[in-house]
């Protein structure tokens, strides 16, 4: 069970079947709506929610005081294609997905990183935006805090960190696809007088799933 990675798992999937030539267009994203009953006392009962903290806050990510994450609730869609089918129809191009990897265990995250870059012949000084996961959970967060300050410290590089769920809840399953078009929002949307092109967002479940994946914007 993908869990929170759910969205980027499908994702991975998706951009495989179009590299093997499998399909030309996959239409791809996520949806949740978990805010019942139920789903709250089970995410509350297995110590993900937010408790003690006010509650006006957020999502705290990164930060010592959080106590948990807030479930929201969502919907996005991406419509993902091979880049020269997408030109012969002269369909609109938001953003070029460079890669996506993924591995499995807390201390593969920095490399799944790296292997990301990797393979998109990018390097880590070449990522003007981050997405991390940080959903609030102090475990989570340790794990991924600690990969992004290794890279911050090996590449001698700071990206631009955002923070999303801090204002709409974390989404799981489609969370994936909604920080792919905050991220290009963002990039399309950055200050004119600096260049922001490319991005790196990770998504992770509780178990230990890794998805990080590179966008790079196209005008």
């Amino acid at each position: 069970m993908a869990d929170k990675a759910t969205g980027g798992v499908a994702m991975f999937s998706a951009i495989n079947s179009i590299k093997r030539g499998d399909n030309d267009i996959v239409i791809c994203g996520g949806t949740e709506a978990p805010l019942t009953l139920l789903s709250g006392i089970c995410h509350y009962e297995a110590g993900e929610l937010l408790d003690k903290n006010d509650e006006k806050e957020g999502i705290l990510p990164f930060c010592s005081k959080s106590d948990g994450t807030i479930l929201g609730e969502g919907s996005s869609v991406l419509i993902l294609e091979e880049y020269e089918h997408a030109l012969d129809r002269n369909a609109p191009i938001y953003a070029e997905i460079k890669n996506i990897s993924t591995n499995f265990g807390d201390d593969s995250l920095e490399l799944n990183m790296e292997n990301c870059l990797v393979q998109s012949k990018l390097e880590y000084k070449d990522i003007d935006l981050l997405l991390p996961e940080a959903n609030g959970i102090v475990k989570n967060d340790n794990v991924e805090n600690q990969a992004i300050s290794n890279l911050n410290l090996k590449y001698n590089h700071q990206p631009n960190l955002k923070f999303p769920k801090k204002y709409y809840g974390h989404l799981y399953g489609a969370q994936a696809s909604t920080d792919v078009i905050a991220a290009i929002l963002y990039l399309k949307n950055a200050d004119k007088n600096s260049i922001k092109t490319r991005a790196l967002i990770n998504n992770r479940s509780k178990e230990g799933i890794n998805v990080s994946i590179a966008i790079e914007k196209i005008d």
